[in-house]
């Protein structure tokens, strides 16, 4: 009934105990939504492109839907920033850009469009830009809503401000603290030129190598990224075991510059150039069709690269035939991240079976970090809060502190 009152229209419940979609028009519809929640200690699960979290096993919960704010409030063609509520396509919002010869700037986002709140609030979409930095990098500002059922405007805080900076608590948060609304995001005017360069290795490591060397010289590209094939993926115009991809934009002479640099590197290390028709260049793994019985599911780590590779192989081990692909990103020449995509596993079974949590469990032991996991079950909450470590007490604190009745996303980063 108190649902029904604050969102007229706006709620539909099935089940029993019931779950409570609702789908609020507007900010002050979610706050209502989440005071509700809190007064009466109900579990609000707010859908993203990531699993919900895990309901608790009795009473009712309220599925948290932000399909209907999809405006795009403002757009600064000076000021360069764009004014977007959460529930947008981040593909449409680059569509709308584009009507105005503007950016957000990833050349090498995979091929799918998550909504804006769910690319922020999650962890793992896409990859840094050397030029442009990470998505979280763009985000220059947030509104959200505390469980609590407060509004509240963010800004982001400079980099040598002192206190803490309350964005970061809902930027790769995973709406354990609060509801992102809308966000203020960096565009970028379109390069002048923009080249892709592709080659094929023998194996990621010796891809990585070329790769580390390049950015040692001082080559800088847009993005960059490491691919290795699966055998969910694997094609026939497959010429080596990883390809590596490079994207460079901006002005063309350093452009051609940079490009005749990348070739050289690559022909030096013993790879074969590929022309950027290649579907590996330009399609991330998500672009796989997949069998709608078996959805897929990926993990990110972060690390240095010869921890990464390592665990790589023991991913192909417990993955097996169901590996779609591994793919390494936001390079430095030390390390970045690698990304593991694989078919979810038919049929039910036990989370301590699962391919995918089994190699999250391996990475303590390969002394990387879990950045990201996206599986059709939530990982389990031991899992998470052993990937943590340090950071278990802080977040713990913030959690006591934002969402005092715990009923925001239980079991988002293990909380």
């Amino acid at each position: 009934q108190a649902l029904e009152e604050a969102l007229p229209g706006g709620v539909e419940a099935t089940g029993d105990p019931p779950v409570f979609t609702v789908t609020p028009g507007d900010v002050q519809e979610v706050a209502a939504v989440l005071r509700i929640g809190t007064e009466r200690r109900v579990p609000v699960l707010a859908r993203s492109e990531a699993p919900a979290a895990r309901p608790p096993a009795a009473g009712p919960t309220m599925q948290l839907s932000l399909e209907r704010l999809q405006a795009i409030r403002q757009l600064s063609e000076e000021a360069l920033v764009v004014h977007a509520e959460a529930g947008v396509r981040v593909r449409a919002l680059e569509q709308r850009l584009g009507e105005h010869a503007l950016s957000l700037g990833y050349t090498l986002l995979p091929d799918v469009s998550p909504k804006l709140g769910g690319l922020l609030g999650g962890r793992g979409w896409g990859e840094a830009s050397a030029l442009q930095g990470s998505f979280d990098d763009a985000c220059i500002g947030l509104e959200a809503v505390l469980p609590r059922g407060e509004p509240i405007p963010i800004k982001a805080a400079p980099r040598r401000a002192a206190g803490p900076d309350l964005m970061q608590a809902f930027v790769a948060g995973e709406g354990a603290f609060g509801v992102i609304t809308a966000a203020h995001l960096r565009v970028h005017r379109p390069p002048k030129t923009r080249q892709l360069v592709a080659a094929w290795f023998p194996g990621p490591a010796s891809a990585l190598a070329c790769l580390a060397a390049l950015l040692a010289d001082s080559v800088r590209p847009a993005a960059a990224r490491v691919v290795r094939p699966g055998p969910a993926w694997a094609t026939a115009s497959m010429r080596g075991d990883a390809v590596l991809v490079l994207a460079f934009e901006g002005h063309g002479a350093l452009v051609e510059a940079f490009v005749r640099l990348a070739r050289d590197r690559i022909a030096a290390a013993g790879g074969a150039t590929v022309g950027e028709e290649e579907p590996l260049c330009t399609r991330g793994p998500f672009d796989l069709p997949a069998d709608p019985a078996r959805p897929l599911e990926r993990v990110e780590a972060s690390g240095r690269w010869t921890e990464l590779c390592a665990l790589d192989r023991e991913a192909q081990a417990i993955l097996g035939d169901d590996l779609v692909s591994c793919r390494w990103s936001n390079a430095l020449p030390e390390g970045g991240t690698a990304c593991w995509t694989v078919l979810a596993p038919e049929g039910r079974i036990a989370d301590a079976r699962r391919p995918l949590f089994r190699l999250v469990e391996r990475f303590a032991a390969a002394g990387v970090a879990l950045s990201s996991c996206r599986a059709a079950r939530p990982l389990p909450i031991a899992l998470s809060r052993a990937a943590h470590g340090p950071l278990r007490p802080w977040m713990e604190a913030l959690k006591r502190e934002l969402d005092p009745a715990g009923i925001m996303n239980p079991g988002a980063l293990g909380l």
